[in-house]
């Protein structure tokens, strides 16, 4: 686990993960701005999915405002605010923009976020192998059930004789004939 930068992390107690999730990384300080939400909270990374906590100078709670599932994201950029006016100061190193697919997108800005975009990135393309793994392994045959047998047919082959009294075919095996009783040897 790794948290940077925070010194209180009394949120990380209210934190519930899901079973087998873990936290791999905390960006505390981080503004949600996409659409103009210019919200302060943590950016959480875990093995699963990318949080965003909402953090408040008056409440010690910590809702969870945004949850992306790492195997629904695309990738995530470093990119420049339109908002010149409000960011004049800012370079793409303090934006990050998370593509999560068709047009929807999370975006955050911090000082310096740019550093955890490879992090990030490791971890989305980690998750996408577990996914497609857990996938290939349920559409194929588990190998705690033995393979099905396939079981080779006796072909026996009847060979007919005709009888020397009546003409009728009997099986070569029989001692009498079917129709008249005589012996066919």
């Amino acid at each position: 686990m790794k948290c940077v930068g925070s010194k209180d992390a009394s949120w990380e107690q209210t934190l519930q993960l899901d079973g087998g999730e873990t936290m791999l990384l905390s960006e505390p300080d981080v503004v949600d701005s996409y659409r103009g939400r210019n919200t302060k909270g943590i950016l959480v990374l875990t093995n699963r999915r990318i949080l965003f906590l909402k953090t408040s100078m008056f409440s010690r709670d910590y809702p969870i405002t945004d949850s992306v599932a790492l195997e629904n994201i695309l990738q995530v950029v470093p990119y420049k605010s339109r908002n010149d006016v409000l960011d004049l100061k800012m370079t793409p190193n303090h934006f990050i923009k998370i593509q999560v697919g068709g047009d929807e997108r999370r975006d955050f800005r911090k000082f310096g976020i740019h550093r955890i975009i490879q992090q990030l990135n490791d971890a989305i393309s980690a998750r996408k192998d577990v996914v497609e793994r857990e996938s290939r392994s349920k559409h194929q045959p588990s190998s705690a059930y033995p393979p099905s047998v396939i079981r080779e047919r006796e072909v026996q082959v009847v060979v007919k004789i005709p009888c020397r009294y009546c003409g009728v075919l009997n099986d070569q095996l029989r001692s009498k004939c079917e129709s008249c009783g005589a012996p066919m040897r």
